[in-house]
């Protein structure tokens, strides 16, 4: 993560709720405000449409007006490998555009445990897949190493075999950009690429 300057986390600070509602801005008709807002909620609305597995993370964007012409977005840089996909250590097939790969470390394991805990998802511990045992359906809450198993074995999975684009972020550039010239007018293409910022 870049270091931000105490001016600019003060512009954070500042700014802080702007991404979670319209009706937060200080200001609709300021324009790239507006503009921005936007652009971050239809962003979330594509994030839980895909139900992701996450730490929670990615719904944290914000936007910093620099002036009337030019706005940061801020967000986990990380959101660039779930639109894009990554390609697995083993595998492309999933992602085989993407410029992300997965080379020497898993995803970590603990938030696939969290996915799987959040989605009250049962494990299920079949003879069918084991061979041997009973068909039993563990409950998240009673069986912590069974989770964790699972949750193992999801992150090996996508090590070894990628994760598949979700389009979720730059999709909705064009949209922003075409609001944004509506609002302000002589705003370029350039200027707003340019202050796409991901911490």
């Amino acid at each position: 993560m870049a270091k931000q300057s105490s001016a600019r986390q003060q512009s954070l600070d500042f700014l802080d709720n702007l991404g979670e509602s319209e009706n937060n801005f200080r200001d609709v008709s300021s324009g790239l405000e507006s503009v921005a807002g936007q652009f971050i909620n239809r962003v979330i609305d594509n994030i839980n449409g895909y139900d992701l597995i996450d730490s929670g993370k990615i719904s944290d964007l914000s936007i910093e007006v620099v002036s009337d012409k030019e706005v940061n977005i801020l967000g986990q840089t990380y959101i660039n490998y779930i639109d894009d996909g990554v390609q697995g250590k083993l595998t492309q097939s999933r992602a085989p555009l993407s410029p992300y790969k997965y080379t020497d470390k898993m995803p970590p394991v603990q938030t696939f445990v969290q996915w799987i805990k959040s989605k009250n998802i049962k494990v299920r511990n079949t003879s069918k897949v084991l061979g041997t045992g009973n068909d039993t359906v563990i409950d998240v809450e009673d069986d912590d190493k069974e989770i964790k198993k699972v949750a193992y074995a999801m992150a090996l999975d996508r090590f070894q075999h990628g994760a598949e684009p979700k389009p979720i972020f730059k999709k909705e550039i064009p949209k922003m950009i075409d609001d944004a010239v509506k609002v302000v007018g002589q705003i370029t293409i350039d200027n707003i690429f340019s202050n796409l910022n991901l911490k």
